[in-house]
C-alpha cells in the first residue's frame, strides 16, 4: 500500500488508577507511516492534577522512524492513594514531516483501581496474509481504515498492569523493519527478538498460565515458511489451519490462558 501526501499525528486520552509505580502511556499514532523519520514534540500541563505532587512533569521529542506509525508516551504517576478524580494534559506540538490531527489529551487519575481485564482487538491484512493483534482500539481501527480486515475480538481479555497469581506476562516488541507489533509470553523468545533487532516496548498484559474457572486458551501456532505466529482463542480456527496447511503450520505451546 502507498500512501502519499502528509500524515497527521493523534494522541489518546489515557485513565490510570492512583497507585505507586504506576505510568500513564499515552498512545500516539500517525494516520499512515513514512519512508522517513517523523518527530513531534510533548509536554505535560497541570490541571487539578498537580506536576510534583499527582504525577511527574513530563516532556521531551517523540520520533517515529521511518515506517513505524504507533508509540508512545510515558507519565508517570505520584499519586498513592487520590481522594478524588484528578486530571492533567499532554500537548503535542512542532512537529516535523507531519501535521498534528488531534494534539491535546486528557490524562485521569482516578480513584477506582484500573478495570481487571481489557479486550485485545484483531485485525487481519489481506494483503500480507497476517493477523494484527492490539490491545489499542484506535490502533486496530487504524488499521482497518488502511485496509485490513476487522475480525474482532476472537481472543478473549488479558489482564493489564498487576501480576496476579498463577499469571505470565505477555510482552509486546516491535519490528521496526516492517512496522509489526509481536506478542509472546516467552521471556527466552523476547529476549532473542531482541537480539535479532526488534524493540521492547512493554508488558501488553498477563495470561494465566493454568486453567481457572471462567478462563479460555489461547493457542499458539508457528509459520514455517514465514517464521510468524498467530495466536487464536479458537480452537476450530487452530484445527482448521493445521488440517489445510500440514508441514507448513504447526502448533507450538499454548500461550497460556486469558479471562473471558
Amino acid at each position: 500500500m502507498t500512501f502519499s501526501g502528509i500524515p497527521g499525528i493523534t494522541i489518546d486520552d489515557r485513565s490510570v488508577p492512583s497507585g505507586g509505580a504506576v505510568a500513564a502511556a499515552f498512545r500516539t499514532y500517525l494516520s499512515f507511516p513514512l519512508g522517513q523519520a517523523v518527530t513531534v514534540n510533548y509536554s505535560t500541563v497541570d490541571g487539578t492534577a498537580l506536576a510534583g505532587v499527582d504525577y511527574v512533569s513530563t516532556a521531551g521529542t517523540l520520533t517515529f522512524s521511518a515506517g513505524r506509525q504507533y508509540h508512545s508516551i510515558q507519565v508517570p504517576i505520584l499519586s498513592i492513594s487520590a481522594t478524588t478524580t484528578k486530571t492533567f494534559t499532554v500537548v503535542l506540538s512542532a512537529p516535523v514531516n507531519a501535521t498534528i490531527s488531534d494534539g491535546t489529551a486528557i490524562g485521569t487519575i482516578t480513584t477506582a483501581p484500573a478495570p481487571a481485564v481489557i479486550p485485545m482487538y484483531r485485525a487481519y491484512n489481506l494483503t500480507a496474509d497476517y493477523h494484527f493483534f492490539t490491545t489499542f482500539l484506535a490502533e486496530k481501527n487504524n488499521a482497518v481504515a488502511n485496509g485490513y480486515r476487522d475480525e474482532s475480538n476472537p481472543l478473549p481479555f488479558s489482564v493489564p498492569n498487576t501480576q496476579v497469581p498463577g499469571a505470565t506476562p505477555l510482552f509486546r516488541l516491535y519490528n521496526p523493519n516492517n512496522g509489526r507489533h509481536y506478542y509472546t509470553a516467552s521471556a527466552g523468545e523476547r529476549d532473542f527478538l531482541m537480539g535479532l533487532g526488534y524493540v521492547y516496548e512493554r508488558d501488553e498484559g498477563f495470561v494465566y498460565t493454568s486453567l481457572q474457572a471462567g478462563t479460555t486458551e489461547v493457542f499458539k501456532l508457528y509459520n514455517r515458511n514465514s517464521g510468524a505466529h498467530l495466536y487464536t482463542a479458537i480452537a476450530s480456527e487452530k484445527d482448521a489451519i493445521l488440517a489445510m496447511f500440514p508441514g507448513i503450520w504447526e502448533q507450538h505451546t499454548s500461550l497460556g490462558w486469558a479471562v473471558p
